[in-house]
């Protein structure tokens, strides 16, 4: 009969936790909306559209490991790998007006390095490209094997088609240059910031577990063939996604509270 009574009131402590956290989603909630429709000053814009973006990120990656708990550990460990990250980035971005305009730097960065990235991704899908023409027609008679050819030629002639990454970049180059960001800068990786915020000790080992499982490691592979193999880590998971998603708003809470759309 005790032993029926303790899990009875394990049940109902856990019913509780669970029934305290949803009413602080539903805050926060609240809170992103009022946030994006408070009229702030021009100079304070940035900052409030940076705190909705953190808030939107922290529910959607919390809804990720609600989704993923159940079934999907991978989509659970994705889900709460981004909100350890979103959780150092809010510490940061909150402790001072000079860390939020550091962050803010980084999206010049980011955007730079993206259109990079896809300049490079379509200079090597089109000499790929090139190259699988002239393999095929290797392999086939004539007339396919002269057209593939020729096909081949006048791809290699026009080139890639890069006028719109190449827009782009040239954009994120003169954003940077504008607001006087350093063209070579790269961005912040999450463990540099956990690092000036001190906060390694909790980022680090949790990042490198979430990250065996987010990515096609030969653990997360040999897990697929195992069913069940992760069930045991998932209560783990949810309760540290909790713990993150919590912080993360009562920290943004918080400071509204006390500064507004500033400090």
């Amino acid at each position: 009969m005790a032993m029926a009574e303790d899990m009875v009131m394990t049940e109902e402590s856990h019913d509780s936790v669970e029934e305290a956290v949803a009413q602080a989603v539903t805050r926060m909630v609240k809170l992103t909306d009022d946030l994006a429709r408070t009229k702030v000053h021009d100079d304070h814009d940035w900052f409030r559209n940076l705190l909705v973006g953190i808030l939107i990120s922290t529910q959607q990656n919390y809804q990720a490991v609600l989704a993923g708990v159940p079934r999907k550990p991978t989509l659970a460990c994705w889900g709460a790998r981004n909100l350890l990250e979103l959780r150092v980035i809010a510490t940061y971005v909150l402790r001072s007006p000079d860390n939020a305009v550091d962050f803010l730097d980084d999206l010049a960065a980011d955007t730079r390095e993206f259109w990079e990235n896809i300049a490079k991704v379509g200079r090597f899908a089109h000499n790929e490209l090139i190259a699988e023409l002239r393999a095929t027609a290797m392999r086939e008679d004539e007339p396919l094997k002269s057209l593939l050819l020729r096909k081949a030629t006048e791809e290699e002639q026009a080139g890639p088609d890069l006028d719109g990454p190449e827009d782009e970049l040239n954009k994120a180059e003169q954003m940077m240059t504008a607001f006087g960001v350093d063209r070579g800068r790269k961005p912040k990786q999450g463990s540099a910031i956990a690092r000036e915020v001190k906060e390694s000790d909790r980022y680090g080992p949790r990042y490198k577990v979430l990250s065996k499982i987010v990515h096609p490691t030969s653990l997360s592979i040999a897990a697929q063939t195992s069913a069940g193999s992760l069930d045991e880590l998932m209560p783990l998971i949810n309760n540290e996604a909790q713990a993150d998603m919590l912080a993360i708003f009562y920290a943004v809470e918080g400071h509204i509270a006390a500064h507004g759309i500033g400090w």
